[in-house]
C-alpha cells in the first residue's frame, strides 16, 4: 500500500517538474511586441472640401521574436494605411502611414479606428481618430 502512494507522489512530482521546465521553454522563446506610443489622434476641425490627412505612426518592436504585421484593417474605406511587409527585429523601429480622406463627407464629428494585426501576444493593436468636419461658408 504505501509503495503505491509513494510512486503516485513520484508521479505527481516528476509531472510538476516537466510542466515547469515546458513552461520556462516556452517563456524563454519569448514574443513579439508591437508597441505604439500615441494611440488616439485629434484631427481637430477640417472642411469638408479639403478634408485629407497623412499621419506617420512610428513603432518599436520590445519583444524577444521579430514582429511581422500581417494586416492592417479599417473602419471606413476612407482610410487607408500603408505598413512594411518586412520582419521587423527585437527593438527594430519602422512607421505605418495612415491617410483619411473626408472629403465630401457629411459636417459632424467623426472618429476613424485602424486595426493592426500582427504575431504580437497583444493584436491586434488599434489606433483611433477622431475629428469635426465642418463646411466652409
Amino acid at each position: 500500500m504505501f509503495t503505491i502512494r509513494m510512486s503516485t507522489a513520484i508521479k505527481f512530482a516528476l509531472s510538476l517538474v516537466v510542466s515547469l521546465f515546458s513552461f520556462q521553454i516556452a517563456m524563454a522563446q519569448g514574443h513579439a511586441k508591437l508597441s505604439i506610443k500615441k494611440l488616439k489622434y485629434d484631427m481637430g476641425t477640417i472642411y469638408a472640401d479639403s478634408a485629407v490627412r497623412t499621419f506617420y505612426i512610428p513603432f518599436v518592436n520590445k519583444g524577444k521574436d521579430a514582429l511581422k504585421i500581417k494586416d492592417a484593417r479599417t473602419d471606413c474605406t476612407c482610410t487607408t494605411v500603408s505598413y512594411p511587409r518586412k520582419r521587423i527585429p527585437t527593438n527594430g523601429v519602422d512607421t505605418l502611414m495612415v491617410t483619411i480622406d473626408m472629403t465630401g463627407f457629411f459636417p459632424g464629428d467623426y472618429e476613424k479606428k485602424v486595426g493592426v494585426y500582427s504575431n504580437s501576444k497583444k493584436s491586434p493593436v488599434v489606433i483611433y481618430f477622431k475629428g469635426k468636419i465642418v463646411r466652409k461658408e
